[in-house]
């Protein structure tokens, strides 16, 4: 049986302890994180030919670390953090260390159900992921900006301004106030300020959407067929969801993207929502897929949304459109709109209990 090596990744060391057959620990590392970080533990691990790596949270912390040894062709199991918590609490071992960690980690590699060996990522997929994340990053800087004018424009106009404030509108608005007291022109020169720094943000977010763009075209995705998915939500997809291998069944799928649906039924009620909650949150991606799955059968569930509201009818659509979107979200590459269930149509308890056994 090959030797299981667990590494208890940090910023500035790791720690790596490697099992035997019968988890018996025959050897303990603990190195530096620095460029010479992946030669040590490779030297380190040369007596067992038959190796494989069991990292923690190879996604998070220990990506770095977990690339360069599938770049040098090693062998790299994937430990989710709760996981290898997990195991450290059912060994019974009172202390939390580096070295119980790594070796809880080599444990969970080797015997946990759902560890599944890495594989390199899609170069395109990354680089979705970079430029999402300096944009989303870019956004967050505009919103700040602008919600700092709206502030610095209602202590010196009435009512202060209107929605869907871009720099030109602050300008032309900035233009036709004129104070005269030392607070209201200091106010005023705030706002020139804070203009140029939203102006300034605008042109950084320009070239990144161009490059979306361009990357979605590489790609050949048709995320951006279905109605509500823009460009920018459609790389947020990608870059959430990766490689769609990694899920070990549709109904694990649903719950990541928290879409399984749940009973929710009370007395003669019958009725079923979505979980609520979701195991990753990117700046909306989760709103914006589940908008977007919901209208993907082209159907009408209700003329008027306020009347539906407070309608049976409404309650009904909005119980279908959440049985829609836990249908849909549980094939998004393969299964077309159509396959969708029709309005009316139950989800049994049953179902609902075996998606979420399935997840």
């Amino acid at each position: 049986m090959a030797v299981m090596i667990g590494i208890d990744p940090h910023k500035r060391s790791h720690t790596a302890v490697a099992l035997d057959g019968g988890d018996a620990v025959v050897g303990q590392l603990r190195v530096t994180a620095d460029r010479r970080q992946l030669d040590r533990l490779l030297a380190f691990a040369n007596p067992w030919p038959e190796r494989v790596w069991a990292v923690e949270n190879a996604n998070g912390l220990g990506r770095l670390l977990s690339r360069q040894l599938l770049d040098a062709g090693e062998a790299v199991v994937d430990v989710p953090a709760k996981l290898s918590a997990r195991v450290r609490a059912l060994s019974g071992a009172g202390h939390k260390t580096d070295s119980h960690d790594a070796r809880s980690t080599a444990v969970a590699g080797r015997t946990g159900t759902g560890v599944k060996p890495m594989t390199t990522d899609d170069p395109l997929l990354v680089l979705f992921d970079v430029v999402l994340e300096r944009r989303w990053q870019l956004v967050s800087a505009r919103q700040k900006t602008l919600c700092r004018i709206h502030d610095q424009l209602t202590c010196l106009l009435p009512g202060g301004a209107a929605k869907h404030l871009t720099a030109d509108k602050a300008a032309a608005l900035l233009r036709r106030i004129r104070p005269t007291d030392p607070v209201g022109i200091r106010r005023r020169l705030i706002v020139r300020e804070l203009i140029a720094e939203l102006r300034t943000v605008d042109r950084k977010i320009a070239p990144l959407d161009a490059d979306i763009a361009w990357m979605l075209d590489e790609h050949g995705t048709t995320l951006c067929d279905i109605v509500g998915i823009g460009r920018t939500g459609a790389a947020t997809i990608l870059a959430v969801i990766g490689d769609p291998a990694r899920f070990r069944s549709a109904a694990a799928y649903a719950s990541f993207a928290g879409s399984a649906p749940i009973a929710a039924s009370s007395g003669d009620t019958i009725r079923h929502r979505l979980t609520g909650h979701a195991d990753w949150s990117c700046c909306g991606c989760r709103r914006m897929m589940s908008v977007a799955f919901s209208d993907c059968p082209v159907t009408a569930t209700s003329a008027c949304p306020v009347r539906a509201r407070f309608s049976l009818q409404g309650r009904v659509a909005r119980d279908t459109r959440n049985r829609r979107q836990g249908h849909a979200l549980r094939a998004p590459s393969s299964q077309p709109p159509a396959a969708c269930p029709e309005p009316g149509a139950l989800v049994t308890d049953a179902t609902s209990e075996r998606l979420h056994d399935e997840a």
